[in-house]
């Protein structure tokens, strides 16, 4: 049975603060890349990443086929 989680405030505050960071710092390289349109907005971030996480997933999948793997190893954590 899940359980809920609380989170104190600045645990809260901290969190959401690290998570902007981030999408701010890959946005930046994704406009650096070209990878995004001018002016790009929320859903155009999320777009390209969705499409970036399917290339590295496909080169990923194809990686491991090239070499054999089996089916199993599909799932297997990257780290």
């Amino acid at each position: 049975m899940l359980r809920e989680v609380t989170m104190k405030p600045l645990e809260t505050h901290l969190e959401l603060s690290c998570h902007q960071a981030l999408l701010s710092r890959i946005k930046e390289v994704m406009n650096r890349e070209g990878l995004l349109p001018p002016h790009a907005g929320r859903d155009d971030v999320r777009a390209a990443l969705l499409a970036w996480f399917d290339f590295v997933e496909n080169e990923r999948l194809g990686h491991l086929h090239d070499k054999g793997a089996n089916c199993e190893d599909v799932d297997t954590p990257w780290h």
